[in-house]
Order: structure tokens, then C-alpha cells, then sequence
């Protein structure tokens, strides 16, 4: 070999190792990068995984939880297997009956058109009745007593003016908007 030969033999040797060192940093360097992403990766999974395992380990807390909370549910709203306008009807009945029992006397109610939010329907119903104070005391005792729950959405109350002098106990004539809740299906 001449040494002009021997040159060119180093020199492509040179040029092989260099390319060979070139991909094994490139190769190097890529593995260190996805290294890095796997470990950031897994810095943001831990705290995931802390939550989940903690929401294992309460799991029949949180299972007993809904269990009471869908009891008291099913106790202040009507089920869903009625339909709105029975259910309407029941809780127009109810609230007649307290009210009654207070000692009012209704004039008129009417089951309002049902609005439906959340899960739920709500089913209004507009009553108006008279009596005195006492007995609307009475009365708003009475409906919140009872289940499934009414709710006062809106009161008005106009006295009644009344011409004779001693009269002890004040008359009123009083409007009320309650509001019951429905499951839906």
C-alpha cells in the first residue's frame, strides 16, 4: 500500500467511526429524553393514583354515604314511577288536607304546569285560602311536616279588613306557591 492508500484507508475508518459515534449519541440522547418524559410522566400519574387508591380505601364509607342520602331522597321527593299529573294530583290533595286541618278554608288551587331542572320535575301548585293568623301558623307547621317534602316558594298574605270593633284574632287571605320534587326516570 502505498502511503497515499494508507491515507484514504484512515480517512474513511475516521469518517466510519465518526458516524458511528454520531448515531450512538443521537440514539443516546433520544433514549435520555424519553427517559425523562416517562419520568415526568409519572410524577403527574402519582398523585392520580394517590387519589384513587383513597377513594378505594373509602369506598364503603362513600357506599353507606349514598345509601343514606338516597333514603332521605326517596323521602322528600315522589318517586319516579308516578307520573306528573297523578303526582300532581296526590300532592294537591296533601297540602288541601293540612290545610284544612289548620283550620283554612281554600278557595281555590291549581296545579301548576311542571318545570323539569336537573334530574328533577317540579311540580308547583297554586293555592289561595282565608283564615287567621293562627291557623296560617298552623298551616306552614303542617307542610313542613310533610313527605314527601313541600316547599314554600312564594307567599302572599293580605288581611282581611274587618269592621267590628274586639276582634281578637286577625283574618287573612292568603296565596301560596308550593313546589314538590319528582325523580324523573
Amino acid at each position: 500500500m502505498t502511503r497515499f492508500g494508507s491515507h484514504r484507508m484512515v480517512v474513511v475508518v475516521g469518517l466510519l467511526l465518526a458516524t458511528i459515534i454520531i448515531l450512538f449519541y443521537m440514539l443516546a440522547n433520544i433514549a435520555w429524553e424519553k427517559y425523562q418524559d416517562y419520568g415526568d410522566r409519572v410524577d403527574q400519574l402519582e398523585p392520580r393514583i394517590s387519589r384513587l387508591q383513597g377513594v378505594e380505601q373509602s369506598y364503603e364509607l362513600l357506599q353507606t354515604a349514598n345509601e343514606r342520602v338516597q333514603s332521605q331522597l326517596i323521602a322528600l321527593t315522589y318517586p319516579a314511577v308516578k307520573d306528573t299529573a297523578m303526582t300532581g294530583a296526590s300532592m294537591q290533595r296533601n297540602i288541601r288536607e293540612k290545610m284544612e286541618q289548620a283550620g283554612m278554608a281554600i278557595s281555590g288551587s291549581q296545579i301548576l304546569p311542571v318545570k323539569v331542572d336537573n334530574g328533577y320535575d317540579k311540580i308547583s301548585v297554586d293555592v289561595t285560602a282565608a283564615g287567621t293568623l293562627d291557623s296560617l301558623q298552623d298551616v306552614l307547621i303542617n307542610l313542613k311536616e310533610l313527605r314527601p317534602s313541600v316547599i314554600v316558594e312564594s307567599i302572599n298574605i293580605k288581611p282581611v279588613r274587618v269592621r267590628r270593633k274586639g276582634v281578637t284574632n286577625q283574618k287573612v287571605t292568603v296565596r301560596f306557591r308550593l313546589l314538590s320534587l319528582r325523580l324523573q326516570s
